[in-house]
């Protein structure tokens, strides 16, 4: 989304006049990435990896982490 917006200069000797800025919005990482995990199975006390099979451009620096309260009791879970 673009818009311009006035700009008023008033200068020294009190002469004005006004200058659009052009501003462009562009989406923010989360808005412009969808990471995904495809479905893992396994059985008890046996580990599974999950793959991250959404897109495969996610920014360098990205942070993956599972939030409090995500997994199951008894369960554990862990992002390599």
């Amino acid at each position: 989304t673009s818009v311009d917006i006035p700009v008023k200069v008033t200068y020294p000797d009190g002469s004005s006049e006004e200058t659009p800025a052009k501003v462009t919005v562009v989406p923010n990482d989360a808005q412009d990435n969808t990471p995904g995990y495809e479905e893992g199975r396994t059985k008890p006390n046996v580990p599974v990896t999950v793959p991250q099979t959404g897109d495969t451009t996610i920014p360098p620096g990205s942070q993956y982490e599972i939030p409090t309260g995500g997994v199951p009791e008894g369960w554990t879970a862990e992002v390599d």
